[in-house]
């Protein structure tokens, strides 16, 4: 009985090979596979030129069988041939019959040298054929060295249309093919399960998620500087989104609607009426937001800040902005009530005098800091 031990990774592996017939251990390398399997195989002679093949593989990592085979070959000396049929069962619970068939052609008058076609069809339950077969030039060295015999195998797979090689010593066996794997096995198993991977914005292939589909398609664009100040721990989504909004410049303001028609708008600003609303304007160049923000910096301590966007955005790109967090829930909750208020002016008609928009953004701003403190005790 032969038994080997193959143990590998992704690339490289090693088989240890036993027998009991006092030859020494044999050490073959393989490619592609996952775990130490256990691989038996017994020859039992039936008749002078039939035999009887038994094989079988045990995968320890999964500790279940890999496959099991019962195989009857008889051989034709005066042809230089071989033909076998038998049974199999895999690991993906499939039964069924193979037949396989080997034929050797000496080259000229040497015995050292031949062209072996050897082929393989597998017939599963449903009478489906599956065939297989391959192409090889065969050199036999006899004592390479002492006590040292090589074969020389140069092949090509019909059906994959695949050539490989193979170097065969004594003790060692060693396969490739074209594609760089070793001990050609199929790429694609019906035993693993599929596994859906990305390619990230590197090239590297990762398992998919959301997020790693996004910042491919998207891209990932570097931290702006004001960041910290729009999304920081503690804020109010709402009042973030719209800072972030307006930190880019991009509330749907009049003048910015402006620039979508071919014709000038007449809309004036909601709140003052006084001219076209922009966000330098609303923030706080308008008389009913410049109110509100001012009663809400001497609230909050907020002495000195900016009353227009454009210096209120430089004093955040220059990173010189409020580091407290009742500083900055200040700051956005008033840019998210005064662009309320001016939509709701705007779309509702329904107008509040500015000490009433001061009191909404101070009563929120103290509960929403009460809170987070007792969550935070808690």
């Amino acid at each position: 009985m032969d038994t080997s031990l193959r143990y590998g990774g992704d690339s490289s592996a090693l088989r240890f090979t036993t027998n009991d017939n006092n030859n020494p251990p044999a050490v073959k390398y393989a490619g592609d596979v996952t775990a130490l399997k256990i691989h038996v195989k017994q020859k039992l002679r039936i008749h002078s030129n039939t035999q009887l093949q038994l094989n079988g593989e045990l995968d320890t990592g999964k500790g279940a069988p890999t496959f099991v085979c019962a195989l009857v070959r008889h051989f034709y000396p005066d042809l230089s041939a071989s033909l076998g049929a038998g049974l199999q069962y895999d690991r993906n619970d499939k039964l069924f019959c193979t037949v396989r068939g080997k034929k050797a052609y000496p080259v000229a008058s040497s015995r050292f040298v031949n062209f072996v076609l050897k082929g393989r069809c597998d017939i599963d339950r449903e009478l489906e054929p599956t065939p297989n077969g391959a192409l090889e030039l065969v050199w036999n060295v006899l004592d390479f060295q002492k006590d040292q015999d090589v074969r020389l195998k140069l092949g090509y797979e019909i059906v994959d249309k695949i050539p490989y090689v193979q170097i065969r010593e004594n003790n060692w066996t060693f396969n490739a093919d074209i594609n760089g794997r070793w001990n050609h096995v199929p790429i694609l198993t019906d035993d693993a399960a599929d596994v859906v991977r990305w390619k990230d914005v590197h090239g590297n292939a990762i398992d998919f998620s959301i997020r790693e589909a996004s910042r491919s398609i998207i891209g990932i664009d570097p931290l702006v500087p004001w960041t910290k100040f729009v999304w920081f721990k503690g804020h109010v989504p709402k009042f973030s989104f719209c800072m972030w909004t307006a930190c880019c410049w991009r509330l749907p303001t009049q003048d910015r609607i402006g620039t979508w028609f071919s014709g000038s708008t007449s809309l004036s600003c909601a709140l003052c009426d006084e001219c076209i609303d922009s966000h330098d304007h609303l923030f706080f160049g308008c008389t009913y937001s410049r109110e509100v923000w001012r009663r809400i910096k001497v609230e909050f301590g907020l002495f000195g800040f900016p009353e227009i966007w454009t210096d209120i955005m430089e004093v955040l790109c220059d990173n010189r902005g409020p580091s407290k967090m009742v500083h900055r829930l200040a700051l956005s909750g008033t840019v998210y009530h005064i662009w309320r208020e001016r939509n709701r002016r705007l779309f509702r008609d329904v107008k509040q005098l500015p000490i009433v928009t001061y009191r909404q953004v101070r009563d929120q701003i103290r509960l929403y800091t009460a809170s987070w403190r007792i969550g935070k005790k808690t």
